[in-house]
């Protein structure tokens, strides 16, 4: 799957010698794909295939089909929310607020093909101070908003059946001192003349800086990482980032920021899977170090395992363990989230460790309270 992957992300070819034989598991490649939200870009790969002279004795047409078919589900699926953000980013501006798009469509476009890049719902920062202004302008247009809202980061509503966030800020503001620094740096890159405009659709829509999500996109991907798991497709997000801005990037203002939050050894663990297992060229890594190659390779393998935000992977185990019993259950449940906290943890001891013990504390306090009351 991950020849395929690498040869749509760069518009290669791929090899074709590990697919001219019938013993390939199309439909496997296709099920691991959609698992890591990766299908389209995969499909692409696959039809290519058969430009490249694969026959049909090794490439069935029920496969091209089937790949014809996802590709266009996907790029419907994709299309279908841009004017969903048109409209949002019209409406808030005639209220005055100039949101700012975070992941999702701003960063397909750093993909060669932006359009084989799967985006559900719409991301859009404003900042503490017009949230609220925000949600009151959008009532009136919106099919559903979240009145009993009391989340500190963000804002849920509905806009034409698409999921909309209005944040107040980039990400979650943990009691450590590295994430009240990153925090801190995020509102002011936030706020500052680096934002950049990209097109979507028909409008002129405001994203980050460069250096922003060269940061932020890897924050978001470690995060669900160490919370739950991820996929490849969110290691594909920073992978064409930095293969678009890394080398722009002023090295010594970057290694100052990871160093300050707690983040450089995370960005090395996890540029070895951007370069070694993606494709991207080292020249395009800044600060790239071989150091702790088997943690990426476990980082790597643990993401194939868990999929796309291990959403899949950790249904199935709980259904599986709780017809097993409660007690296998635990056992399993704990041994899931644990190999991911492990290998955070030598990804990156400062930013791990403080996450690692607040879990293990809220779980000690959950039985504490069951034990005794």
């Amino acid at each position: 799957m991950l020849n395929l992957l690498k040869s749509a992300l760069w518009n290669q070819e791929a090899d074709l010698s590990l697919f001219n034989n019938k013993g390939v598991d199309w439909q496997g490649i296709i099920d691991v794909a959609d698992k890591q939200g990766v299908v389209s870009l995969v499909a692409s790969a696959i039809r290519k295939l058969e430009d490249q002279g694969l026959s049909e004795e090794y490439l069935p047409n029920d496969i091209i089909n089937k790949c014809v078919t996802l590709q266009f589900s996907i790029i419907r699926q994709t299309s279908s929310v841009v004017p969903t953000i048109e409209s949002v980013v019209q409406k808030l501006r005639e209220a005055g607020i100039e949101p700012i798009l975070l992941k999702g469509h701003g960063v397909a476009q750093y993909y060669l093909k932006p359009e084989f890049r799967y985006c559900g719902d719409i991301d859009l920062y404003l900042g503490d101070e017009f949230v609220d202004k925000a949600v009151d302008s959008l009532k009136a247009y919106v099919d559903f908003v979240d009145d009993s809202y009391d989340n500190d980061k963000h804002y849920n509503m509905k806009w034409q059946d698409v999921e909309v966030e209005l944040h107040r800020s980039a990400i979650d503001l943990t009691d450590t001192q590295q994430n009240k620094l990153l925090y801190e740096w995020t509102e002011k890159e936030l706020h500052s003349n680096r934002n950049r405009q990209v097109v979507i659709g028909n409008t002129n829509v405001t994203v980050p800086s460069e250096l922003f999500d060269s940061i932020f996109i890897l924050f978001h991907l470690w995060w669900h990482f160490v919370n739950g798991g991820t996929g490849i497709r969110q290691f594909c997000d920073w992978t064409m980032c930095l293969y678009r801005v890394g080398d722009k990037l002023d090295e010594r203002e970057l290694k100052e920021l990871l160093n300050r939050f707690g983040m450089l050894s995370m960005w090395r663990v996890f540029g070895h899977v951007a370069v070694e297992y993606l494709g991207l060229p080292k020249e395009k890594f800044p600060l790239y170090s071989s150091k702790k190659k088997y943690v990426g390779k476990k980082i790597t393998e643990l993401a194939m395992e868990y999929g796309n935000f291990g959403h899949e992977h950790y249904q199935y185990m709980v259904i599986d363990s709780v017809k097993r019993g409660v007690f296998i259950h635990k056992i399993m449940t704990a041994t899931y989230f644990g190999k991911l906290k492990f290998w955070c943890f030598w990804a990156s001891p400062i930013l791990s460790l403080p996450v690692i013990k607040d879990y293990y504390k809220g779980v000690f306090l959950s039985y504490w309270k069951k034990l005794f009351h």
